[in-house]
Parts: C-alpha cells; sequence; structure tokens
C-alpha cells in the first residue's frame, strides 16, 4: 500500500487529478455564490481557503513530482487538508 502511494506521488496525474478537483469544487462554489447570489456561510469561506490550499499542492506537486519538492507538496497537501476535515 505504501509503495503504490509512494508511485502515485512521483507521477504527475494524481497530482493534476487532485489539483482538477480541487479547481471543480472552488468554480463550483463560486458559481453558486456569484451567478445564483447564494451567500457563503462562514464555514464555507474557510473549506474555500483550505481547498486553496489543495489547489497549491497540487500544482507544486504536478511541477516537480519526482525531486524532493514533492514533500513539501505533501505537507501543504495534508495541513490543508486537516483544515477541511475540521
Amino acid at each position: 500500500m505504501l509503495r503504490f502511494l509512494n508511485q502515485c506521488s512521483q507521477g504527475r496525474g494524481a497530482w493534476l487529478l487532485m489539483a482538477f478537483t480541487a479547481l471543480a469544487l472552488e468554480l463550483t462554489a463560486l458559481w453558486f455564490q456569484h451567478v445564483m447570489l447564494l451567500k457563503p456561510c462562514v464555514l464555507c469561506i474557510y473549506e474555500r481557503c483550505a481547498l486553496f490550499g489543495v489547489l497549491g499542492a497540487a500544482l507544486i506537486g504536478a511541477i516537480a513530482p519526482k525531486t524532493p519538492l514533492r514533500y513539501v507538496a505533501m505537507v501543504i497537501w495534508l495541513y490543508s487538508a486537516f483544515r477541511v476535515c475540521s
């Protein structure tokens, strides 16, 4: 299992999938806010900020998946994911 996760983190596919998912969630939230004119609650704003961290980490990981910079991306991703879940 850990070997599989290590292999996934060394390729661009998983990082780009994470970036695309975070971007899709952000765009959906913006659609609801600006097109459908729904006001977001405070928790929604916090989750949106944490998703920007996930998106940034995914882009860092996609740029350099085979360098030690991916460990920085993993730390940012884990921190942001923890902020989304808490």
